[in-house]
Order: structure tokens, then sequence, then C-alpha cells
């Protein structure tokens, strides 16, 4: 199954998805798609807590790309666990990149600070690691977008284990 290249940011062209289609579930989520994510979620009769073979749900492809309004409306919905694990033993604040959606997530369920995954790694350890390896790499430029967001998340993770003590 693919994943789409989620982008926060809004797009007025909506892509002619397959509603029939599982991976368009994922893409939608991940891209932000929330409408095209209700239509392929009825049409498949799946529910919004689905996962796929690897256990990766539709929160955690949401919070991988920053997808507010996709979280918030599957926040809303009863099935979905803010905790739930990948394979890997991931939840959706392990997968999150952005701190708005860091902040969703712990706004919703603030133990999620100490739920460890398989490498038993809270998402604060798991993100500090990647960052390490990013500053690691000799060829890392210190203002890629990608590096100045898991700064970003390191900081407030680290902020909100301390105000949670």
């Amino acid at each position: 199954m693919s994943f789409g290249l989620g982008r926060p940011s809004v797009n007025n062209n909506t892509p002619d998805w397959p509603l029939d289609d599982p991976s368009t579930l994922w893409s939608a989520a991940s891209e932000g798609y929330l409408t095209i994510l209700q239509d392929c979620l009825r049409t498949l009769q799946q529910t919004p807590d689905c996962a796929d073979e690897n256990g990766y749900t539709l929160l955690q492809a949401a919070a991988s790309y920053g997808q507010i309004s996709v979280m918030e409306w599957l926040l809303q919905q009863p099935q979905v666990r803010v905790d739930a694990t990948d394979h890997d033993g991931d939840t959706a604040l392990h997968h999150a990149t952005t701190v708005p959606a860091a902040q969703i997530l712990l706004q919703k369920q603030p133990a999620l600070l100490y739920q460890r995954n398989q490498e038993q790694q809270t998402a604060l350890e798991a993100k500090q690691a990647e960052l390490q390896e990013i500053l690691d790499d000799p060829d890392h430029e210190d203002d890629d977008e990608e590096l100045v967001q898991l700064k970003a998340m390191v900081e407030f993770l680290q902020s909100a284990s301390h105000v949670a003590q």
C-alpha cells in the first residue's frame, strides 16, 4: 500500500482518487482531504479506526503530515483510540511531525508522553534519536524544514514532559 506525500498546506485541487481503493484512505488522511476520506470510509464500509497491514492508523497518517482538520475529525469519532499503536508500537504521537499535531494528541490524552514503542522509546526519546541521527550526518542543512520541525517537536515534548512531572 502506498501512502501520499502529505503537505500541511490547503490544496484546492481535489484529487481524483478511486473511493473503492483502500490506499485512498491513507492518502486522503496524510494529504488533508477530509471529504475524500469520509467518502472513502463510507464506500469501503470501513470505520475511522481502521489500520493497514502494518497497524498504521488513519490518525497516525494524519499526525505524520500535520493534517490538523483530519486529526480533529478522527478524534471526534468514538471508535478512534488516540493511544492505538502500529506493529512497531508507535502511537500517533511517535508519528507526529508538527507541534500543533502533538498538542492536539496530548490535549486528548496526556499519558501519550509516557507510552513506549517496541524499542522502549517514548515519542520524545524517538524524536531525540531521529534528531541526533540527522545532526550526525555531515551533509545535513541547518535550515532544512524537516530538521527545523523536528527540533521544535523535541523542544515541545521536552517542555510538555517537564510540565507533566
